[in-house]
């Protein structure tokens, strides 16, 4: 990999999760003032939206270095047959890994955090009952 690919990768980490962060809010600010929806309905996706986030943001913290550590430009390459010298293949590489991201945060909640947190509220019932 080129140094030029490699300040890229490192560019597009940063600016997609910076877009992961920053794209709910503008996506509310966008449609709230460009399509003037109804505003109640809004405020409830816009508030579905951050409730989701918020629920999963402990996983996107823990998976989001794994995940990209794993998802390299060699892999890329390798499996999926990209040619890195072309800017849309590293794009949509840094879409695959929020992509990833988000669904083994969202996983990880529904499958270990929400089940976990269930044992350890049994748990104390019964030791208190």
């Amino acid at each position: 990999m080129t140094l030029r690919n490699l300040v890229l990768n490192f560019l597009l980490i940063g600016l997609s999760y910076i877009f992961l962060i920053f794209a709910a809010p503008c996506f509310y600010f966008f449609v709230k003032e460009i399509i003037n929806f109804d505003k109640q309905k809004l405020s409830h996706e816009y508030e579905k939206v951050l409730s989701y986030l918020g629920k999963i943001s402990y996983g996107v913290y823990v998976f989001h270095i794994p995940i990209s550590r794993a998802i390299t430009g060699e892999f890329l390459v390798r499996n999926l047959h990209f040619n890195l010298d072309k800017l849309y293949f590293l794009i949509l590489g840094f879409l695959i890994k929020i992509f990833l991201t988000l669904l083994v945060a969202t996983l990880s909640v529904k499958f270990v955090e929400v089940p976990l947190k269930k044992f350890i509220v049994n748990i104390r019932a019964d030791s208190n009952g």
